[in-house]
C-alpha cells in the first residue's frame, strides 16, 4: 500500500510573492490608486514601487533582513484590505 501523499503548508518566499504581485494588473492598480504611485502601472513600474515603499534597494532583502520583511507584509495586508474591503 503506498503512503499516504503528504501535504505541505509551505510559504513562498516573500520575495518571490512581492515578483508575483508585481506581476498582478489588481495589485500594480491598488498600487496606483491607494498608494500614488503612478509608475506601477507597469510590472517594472510595480517593482520599483514595491522596493520604494519597503524601503529596500532589491526585493531578496525581504528575505534576509527583519525590517523588510514586516514592510513588505504590511503592503500586502494593506493591500489585501483594498481588494477585500469589509
Amino acid at each position: 500500500m503506498p503512503a499516504p501523499a503528504r501535504t505541505r503548508s509551505v510559504r513562498a518566499p516573500l520575495a518571490r510573492q512581492a515578483a508575483i504581485a508585481c506581476n498582478s494588473q489588481m495589485f500594480r492598480t491598488f498600487l496606483v490608486r491607494a498608494k500614488g504611485c503612478s509608475e506601477a502601472a507597469t510590472i517594472d513600474g510595480a517593482a520599483t514601487a514595491v522596493r520604494v515603499l519597503c524601503g529596500v534597494t532589491s526585493r531578496a532583502d525581504f528575505d534576509r533582513h527583519t525590517d523588510a520583511g514586516v514592510a513588505w507584509r504590511d503592503l500586502w495586508a494593506e493591500y489585501q484590505g483594498w481588494r477585500n474591503p469589509r
